[in-house]
């Protein structure tokens, strides 16, 4: 039989628990109290003091909202970040930069079209952005110059919006050391054909390299790009002082001006460097790639002495027999071209690329 257990005689019953005065003092100044009745449940209070909202991150104040950007401050400041409005435009990537500026793709806000923006400081580039949008207008009307869409101001850029094509032809290198000898001849014959279209414009490009030729993405032409060192035929006011001579007649080096002839030669010097043979009229000595150049004009015949290059000698002869022409025309070289180079070279054929992406020169 269970015994029975006696209450302890010391104990008070829970019902005449009483507080003393400073206990409950404390309570009042401290908020509800959790101490347990007899039952076991909470202790009911009447407090009437008013209990915290909880925060929330609508009521948050110690962590303010990002500020919003202020578009009129970045344009008025020539900001220029990813994603940012510059004109009608939405800055998407950077292409790349030079000398003279610096290069994005953009796409028009309406997203209707995806254009290059070139960005030239007007301080620092203002007589070479005057030239260059002079001349880039002056040339419309030919697939084998770069389309001109239009300019502003932004900050303190002038900002040129032009096509947006794939790649220029320096990047093709890249991939492979020189080109075949089909695209090597018809980018000679497209640029030749160009220069023609230059010509009866009165425009002498004055830089033409592999930096400054274009192309699309499906490699279907050749464009020419960058007229800033641009002049008109029988004038060199500009005083350029080129900092890469290599693709530069040497008849300019020789202080002479720069003629149609001479962007003739600068598209000779680039087709040996498709060929892999840039060392032929290229050298870190000024003097010493004068004389490689000369030497080339000479003996054409010793210096081009591998399969590789070796059609490139015509071309060489026909140059060099224009130099006291009068009047030299491009229109002689597409025939050596096509007549006495590769044999079976057709200009019509299209370029031969790669079969697996990134499609590229081969």
């Amino acid at each position: 039989m269970p015994t029975q257990q006696h209450p302890n005689e010391n104990a008070r019953p829970a019902s005449n628990n009483v507080r003393n005065t400073r206990q409950a003092e404390n309570e009042n100044n401290s908020g509800p109290s959790h101490r347990n009745t007899a039952t076991g449940q909470p202790r009911k209070r009447n407090n009437t003091r008013q209990l915290q909202p909880l925060q929330t991150k609508s009521n948050v104040t110690n962590s303010p909202r990002p500020k919003r950007r202020n578009l009129t401050l970045e344009a008025s400041q020539g900001i220029i970040r990813i994603g940012g409005s510059v004109g009608d435009y939405r800055i998407k990537e950077k292409l790349g930069e030079g000398e003279n500026g610096f290069c994005y793709v953009a796409e028009l806000k309406d997203k209707s079209a995806i254009v290059a923006l070139k960005f030239q400081d007007k301080k620092e580039n203002g007589a070479m952005i005057e030239n260059e949008l002079r001349f880039l207008k002056k040339v419309q009307g030919n697939d084998a110059m770069m389309k001109y869409i239009e300019n502003f101001t932004y900050g303190s850029y002038n900002v040129i919006v032009t096509n947006l094509l794939h790649c220029d032809l320096k990047s093709q290198l890249a991939y492979n050391r020189k080109l075949s000898s089909h695209n090597t001849l018809r980018i000679g014959y497209e640029l030749f054909t160009a220069l023609d279209w230059l010509r009866k414009k009165g425009v002498v490009h004055r830089d033409l390299h592999s930096g400054n030729v274009f192309f699309d993405k499906k490699f279907s032409k050749a464009v020419i790009g960058d007229f800033g060192c641009s002049e008109m035929e029988k004038r060199n006011e500009l005083g350029l002082k080129f900092h890469d001579l290599n693709h530069i007649s040497h008849r300019v080096n020789d202080e002479e001006e720069h003629g149609f002839l001479d962007d003739a030669i600068s598209i000779l010097f680039l087709m040996l460097e498709l060929c892999g043979s840039r060392s032929l009229f290229q050298d870190g000595n000024i003097e010493k790639m004068v004389k490689k150049k000369k030497k080339l004009f000479k003996k054409p015949a010793d210096a081009l002495i591998k399969e590789t290059n070796k059609f490139m000698i015509p071309i060489v002869f026909e140059l060099r027999r224009q130099f006291n022409e009068p009047r030299p025309t491009h229109t002689k070289l597409l025939t050596v071209i096509v007549k006495q180079t590769v044999p079976g070279f057709d200009p019509k054929k299209k370029y031969e690329t790669n079969t697996s992406p990134p499609l590229h020169l081969v």
